[in-house]
């Protein structure tokens, strides 16, 4: 659901030569960042922090769990703010930010945003508006936020914060003065919502942030959102984080990082979901980090187009099977693109300034970092043939292909119109006969809760019906683990399997290992090749701090 109501660039002035019409770029940079002292942290440290981006479409929205402790043996009582900064580029019709007019609607900010004719550049009567002010400093409410669809809330220990104020700047800057071809100067808008927290001696705390702001569209090929993250500040907390963690859907968001920050693991948390973790790391003033999520892409036509994303999630690898179909395939009207694991950039500016339509949010300076698991991508590729959108696989029954979990919703079905790359692409197997006996192998490097299914071929209902099914599966631990503790052999667990287009769902306790999946009984079709759709997984981290914060937020919630 993009809205398009605002844009962001991430990138040199330089960039702004682009053509005015080219892009989604709208005239507004907007970020936020971690809590941090106004003034002294009386020895109280950030010990743990989890960033959770759990949305991001027209809008970011941010789960923030803090873990702090009074390092002292005295009472403490630190002020504290968290920043929220808008930042407006562009002020002609057509061009700017809708939220910059949005604002004149505000009584809070009528005075300064309110202007005699929206049908022109709007910057010189907001200007005149300031009275010859260098900046102008107010209070203002959640409320009015509320109106500019801006979420801040606050707890402690599951208790409501009481925010102390809210104050707001707004001032006419410019990075570039000398910079004559263009206009350059921007109107900020730095929010800081101001608390205060009181520690007794060595006490320890949570606090949790949730933030819903506009999320920031640029780009020119395709619709890049975006969102900076402020993590350190010249007054910050004492010493050293001992975990800094950050989560997102591995299909929506991709974090960029400063290429000082290269040592971390990922994790996969339940199906699609990554967890970057940093152990021992120092926050210090001016580190920024960002998030940022493709969410168009045009690059073959600017007509009807089906983006597609695969992934193989990173706990999974060493996939082979008994035997495979090695054949080509064609599927038409879809575009495949690969989603960036992790991107590095040392040029994560707040705004950019002067003429900006025509701009990529990720600059020359950004190093990505894309999923390729298993040579994945060596075995699918897009191509653009007479101007329309198509992914060519290769070897479209290999094994590989049963692990992808692209971009979709489960409850969506595969035959009512919604195309499904993952339920679309399988292993199937290609010896003699239906298949019984064959079966796909396959290592995973974190425990997993449970292993999913789709059986059967489902590119579509005609050849779902068609084909052999599985009708009896066996999953085997090849390293000897108790997946099925009560059964004689517990290391091998045999179980039908439903021969519908429904997801099947096993409860295992799967630990790191290798496992196999055989093949035992087959339903079978008119096509003698029995197939797997998808093989999925939940998978778990298990880290003390990362689950105590994941058991937080769940608390929260179900309250």
């Amino acid at each position: 659901m993009n809205k398009k109501i605002t844009a962001f660039i991430l990138s040199l002035c330089t960039l702004s030569v682009f053509a005015q019409n080219d892009g989604a770029f709208n005239g507004m940079s907007v970020s936020t960042g971690n809590l941090h002292p106004e003034s002294s942290n009386y020895g109280v440290v950030l010990q743990n922090e989890l960033i959770q981006v759990t949305e991001f479409d027209d809008e970011v929205k941010y789960d923030v769990v803090y873990e702090f402790k009074n390092a002292t043996a005295n009472f403490a009582t630190v002020s504290a703010v968290m920043p929220l900064k808008i930042y407006f580029n562009e002020f002609g019709y057509g061009k700017r930010a809708k939220l910059l007019d949005d604002l004149a609607t505000v009584p809070t900010f009528s005075d300064i945003f309110a202007v005699q004719d929206r049908s022109v550049d709007t910057r010189e009567q907001i200007r005149k508006n300031f009275q010859q002010r260098l900046f102008v400093r107010k209070y203002i409410s959640i409320d009015n936020l509320k109106q500019l669809g801006i979420h801040v809330d606050m707890f402690r220990n599951n208790t409501r914060i009481n925010i102390k104020k809210v104050m707001c700047e707004l001032k006419f800057t410019d990075a570039t003065p000398l910079y004559l071809p263009k206009n350059t100067e921007v109107l900020s808008m730095e929010i800081s919502f101001i608390i205060e927290m009181n520690f007794t001696p060595d006490e320890e705390t949570n606090v949790l942030t949730f933030i819903t702001m506009p999320s920031v569209n640029a780009g020119i090929d395709r619709t890049e959102s975006y969102s900076m993250y402020e993590l350190g500040y010249e007054k910050n907390w004492s010493g050293r984080l001992n975990g800094l963690y950050l989560q997102h859907d591995i299909f929506k968001t991709t974090p960029i990082l400063p290429a000082k920050m290269s040592e971390f693991k990922t994790h996969v948390s339940g199906e699609r979901d990554q967890v970057v973790a940093f152990e021992d790391i120092m926050l210090v003033d001016k580190d920024k980090i960002a998030f940022y999520h493709i969410s168009n892409n045009k690059a073959c036509n600017s007509g009807n187009l089906f983006n597609e994303q695969s992934i193989v999630p990173a706990a999974i690898k060493n996939i082979t099977a008994s035997s495979w179909v090695k054949t080509d395939s064609e599927m038409p009207k879809r575009f495949f693109y690969n989603t960036p694991m992790i991107a590095f950039s040392d040029s994560l500016h707040p705004y950019q300034t002067g003429t900006l339509t025509g701009i990529d949010a990720l600059n020359n300076a950004t190093k990505v970092t894309n999923y390729n698991n298993l040579s994945y991508y060596d075995y699918i590729k897009a191509n653009c043939k007479n101007n329309v959108p198509g992914i060519s696989l290769k070897e479209s029954g290999n094994p590989v292909y049963a692990f992808d979990i692209s971009d979709h919703i489960y409850e969506d079905s595969t035959y009512e119109g919604r195309e499904n790359l993952a339920r679309q692409t399988c292993w199937c197997e290609a010896a003699a006969g239906p298949g019984a006996g064959e079966y796909i192998e396959f290592e995973i490097t974190q425990p997993a809760r449970a292993m999913k299914i789709y059986n059967g071929n489902q590119s579509s209902k005609k050849v779902f019906d068609e084909s052999s099914k599985a009708d009896i599966i066996v999953i085997t631990s090849l390293d000897g683990h108790k997946i099925n503790p009560n059964a004689d052999n517990p290391a091998v667990m045999r179980s039908s399997i439903i021969d519908l287009t429904i997801l099947n769902v096993y409860e295992l306790n799967l630990l790191p290992g290798k496992y196999r999946v055989a093949i035992d009984a087959v339903d079978k079709g008119t096509t003698p090749v029995t197939c797997f759709s998808t093989i999925a997984f939940d998978f778990e981290v298990r880290d003390e701090w990362y689950l105590k914060s994941q058991g937080m937020l769940r608390a929260f919630f179900k309250k």
